[in-house]
């Protein structure tokens, strides 16, 4: 979006400068006229018709249209343009109508950005020429919000549809990016309650129901419990006190546990603590095979731990 304090076109292509008669093409001179009523006579007492027309005492402009009378207290389209003439026949020009905006060539402005110098904010002007309220406008990739009011929103919330979106100093949607300890999607809106994995952290995050990531402690999600540290990564593949959490990030429960870097086996129990300086009934499945009879804990087990074996 280009920051344009107009966008607006050329003047009319033809018209009258009072005892001036020029098109974009050529200069021609010609006696002074005079109005005649709401007719505008030439110098040869000729009508103007369906022509543009500076008047110098008014400093403003007119148009004369086919009947000879000038346009006045409303819309004129002349050529693919329209026109706004207030009750004097004066063009109105920069100012908005209603919910229209006018440029400095008095046309209606129409998909396009116009920034109001009085009010300091950006409006966005849609094909039929109103003013964009309560909706998004997509230019390319980015997406900008325009308020109840019209106004652009900027360095602030959006709710729409149950969603929340946010728009940053130059009005642009922020998307799959964080937003303090939230974190906004591909598709703009605020997750709630969800994972998310983000490649620059190499680590999974997860968002709670009031969308700000979990940190500094347990979380219990879809029945399984997760460690998450400061700032919300999640811990994975460690011992956080006397539990452990896998790859995928679960405490382990109930479960046998080899641990390279202290050379030993753990036993995690029911509720995922470890077992330690005593006895543990353990109920334990054997796998025969075709080969032999495979039971994988018992070559770990540790001098201060007892295996009773509940064959399956």
């Amino acid at each position: 979006m280009e920051h344009l304090n107009e966008t607006m076109e050329s003047g009319p292509s033809k018209c009258w400068l009072i005892g001036v008669f020029f098109t974009v093409v050529e200069t021609a001179k010609a006696d002074e006229g005079t109005w005649k009523g709401k007719t505008y006579l030439k110098a040869d007492g000729k009508q103007v018709t369906n022509q543009w027309i500076f008047d110098q005492t008014y400093q403003n402009w007119f148009y004369l249209k086919a009947d000879g009378q000038r346009a006045e207290n409303g819309w004129l389209t002349v050529g693919d343009k329209d026109y706004y003439f207030n009750e004097a026949g004066k063009l109105a020009t920069k100012t908005w109508i209603n919910q229209y905006y006018v440029a400095e060539s008095g046309a209606r402005v129409k998909n396009q950005w116009v920034f109001d110098q009085e009010k300091q904010s950006w409006y966005y002007l849609k094909s039929d020429g109103q003013k964009a309220q309560n909706e998004w406008i997509q230019q390319g990739q980015e997406k900008y919000y325009l308020k109840e009011d019209g106004k652009m929103a900027k360095d602030e919330w959006v709710t729409q549809g149950g969603n929340q979106y946010y728009v940053n100093s130059q009005g642009k949607m922020l998307k799959s990016t964080w937003l303090g300890k939230n974190y906004l999607s591909e598709n703009g809106n605020k997750v709630k309650q969800g994972w998310i994995y983000d490649d620059n952290y190499s680590s999974w995050f997860y968002i709670q129901q009031d969308g700000t990531y979990a940190e500094n402690g347990w979380r219990t999600i879809d029945g399984k419990d997760y460690h998450f540290k400061f700032g919300g990564y999640l811990s994975t593949e460690r011992w956080i006190g006397h539990f452990y959490v896998a790859k995928s990030g679960a405490k382990l429960k109930s479960e046998w546990l080899f641990d390279k870097n202290y050379d030993s086996w753990f036993y995690l129990k029911a509720d995922g603590t470890y077992a330690e300086k005593g006895w543990e009934t353990i109920k334990e499945k054997i796998t025969i095979s075709n080969q032999a009879a495979i039971f994988l804990p018992s070559a770990g087990l540790t001098a201060s731990m007892l295996l009773k074996v509940e064959l399956n």
